[in-house]
């Protein structure tokens, strides 16, 4: 089915609005890397999303709210990982978009679009490619963690048996110095003794000379088992002090995902806080359309009151008519009467009376129609006075409301 056509008595498209193909049957959410997720949707759903846009097209849609969208965005989602959590930001950017195409009309919109997308397309790139190469980074910096671990492994397997021969070469050289001692005191035991002995004890000097001779290479070659000892000893500490530089550096890179997570929770709660203000307003907004209604209501009943008693005014002049009616049938036969009197004097004087008379109700009726109409004009004029104190009120709150959702979704 092809994408559905203008509505003709708004002359706008949803489809167009939302950016959306009801040909593809793919959810519209967001993976985690800020990829769509794509996972397919039931074919049974497809009716109803048709439904619903349809039914959204065939509203005006400065009328149209969040709640009337949010059947829709729950729809493009999978049930398995998007439905229920992506709902309100797919319905927002839909409530964005449309507010946008109220605002500027459709010709402005597709520029909107396509640089907004544009945008979205740009920070998604650079998300994408930010956290491809913390990834390889976090894989490089492993790598040489445990090729660093294995050097210091071998290191340490290298400088045991070194060890283990410097501690044999002390317990020789200990007993070396051990029976030099004892030579010395032989020596210093035989000096006494005849000089039938002396060759023997040159003899024993001898052999204590050799035993100096070997107890000095033995101290030598310690000194360079030791020296060498103490280059592996530095060697290791260089390798451990890069391990830990590298550490901190591991452990500065998780403080930045850290931060940059506890980021985008707290754009995510400012989102969520500025949704549910515009919620709030909307509310209010709705509570005052609904009081515009009851004072529109009470207009109408005052309204319906005026015409009663223009109404009632009308009919008590049509009595007064009567009356005046009667009255001239009445002055008729005096003045018959009169025509039938021989004099001419009584006959004017009794005109002239009638006329006077005639003139002092008319006079009177009409007295007391204005002092009738004047008050109904008073009451009516201050009542239109109030209604339009309060009318001007709420267009007020109205337009400094609008400034605040406009400024809220900025």
């Amino acid at each position: 089915m092809a994408p559905m056509s203008p509505i003709e008595s708004f002359s706008w498209d949803p489809c167009l609005v939302f950016n959306l193909n009801l040909n593809e049957t793919t959810c519209r959410g967001l993976t985690l890397k800020g990829v769509r997720c794509r996972n397919p949707l039931n074919q049974t759903l497809d009716h109803e999303i048709r439904r619903l846009v349809s039914r959204l097209g065939q509203q005006d849609p400065s009328d149209i709210k969040l709640k009337h969208i949010m059947p829709i965005a729950n729809l493009l989602l999978c049930k398995r990982n998007h439905r229920g959590e992506q709902d309100e930001d797919k319905a927002t950017e839909f409530f964005e978009d449309l507010q946008y195409f109220n605002d500027y009309g459709a010709s402005r919109y597709q520029t909107k679009k396509s640089l907004k997308l544009a945008v979205v397309k740009e920070e998604r790139d650079t998300a994408l490619e930010d956290a491809i190469k913390l990834e390889s980074d976090l894989r490089d910096i492993t790598e040489q963690l445990h090729h660093e671990e294995a050097k210091n492994k071998k290191l340490r397997a290298k400088v045991k048996p070194l060890e283990f021969k410097c501690e044999v070469f002390l317990n020789k050289l200990r007993m070396q110095e051990d029976t030099a001692n004892k030579h010395l005191a032989e020596i210093a035991r035989l000096s006494c003794l005849s000089s039938s002995q002396e060759a023997e004890i040159a003899e024993l000097e001898s052999a204590s000379k050799h035993h100096e001779e070997e107890s000095d290479i033995f101290k030598k070659e310690n000194d360079r088992q030791r020296r060498r000892d103490s280059d592996l000893q530095e060697k290791v500490d260089m390798q451990a002090q890069a391990l830990d530089q590298q550490r901190e550096r591991n452990h500065n890179l998780q403080e930045e995902v850290d931060m940059q997570a506890q980021t985008l929770d707290h754009e995510r709660r400012k989102n969520y806080n500025l949704q549910e203000e515009v919620e709030t307003q909307a509310q209010n907004l709705e509570q005052r359309d609904n009081k515009i209604e009851v004072l529109h209501s009470s207009v109408r009943d005052t309204e319906a009151k005026h015409n009663g008693h223009i109404k009632e005014m009308q009919l008590e002049v049509s009595k007064r008519d009567t009356l005046l009616v009667q009255q001239n049938k009445l002055i008729d036969a005096i003045h018959s009467r009169t025509k039938i009197e021989s004099q001419e004097n009584a006959k004017l004087r009794k005109r002239a009376l009638a006329q006077f008379f005639i003139n002092h109700v008319q006079q009177s009726i009409k007295q007391r129609r204005y002092e009738e109409v004047e008050a109904d004009n008073r009451t009516l004029s201050s009542s239109q006075k109030s209604l339009q104190y309060a009318l001007c009120n709420l267009e007020g709150d109205l337009n400094a409301l609008e400034v605040g959702d406009h400024f809220a979704m900025r």
